[in-house]
């Protein structure tokens, strides 16, 4: 299945991974790194270990907001 990767701020990645696939092994797959930055899979929260199985899905990585004083 194809899924795309979209990091903020960086070149969005087209990788074909085996359906089931966590988002772990997609990041491998599309040499991105996780950074600890926040993963969501078609706009659900996500983590790492999160299995993918929808042709077309999409991985965004944002980094994480901080609070501030």
């Amino acid at each position: 299945m194809l899924v795309k990767v979209a990091p903020m701020g960086e070149q969005v990645v087209e990788v074909n991974v085996e359906v089931g696939s966590t988002v772990c092994q997609i990041l491998d797959t599309a040499d991105v790194d996780h950074n600890d930055r926040a993963i969501t899979v078609n706009n659900e929260s996500a983590t790492l270990n999160t299995s993918v199985s929808s042709d077309g899905s999409i991985i965004s990585l944002a980094n994480k907001m901080k609070g501030g004083k």
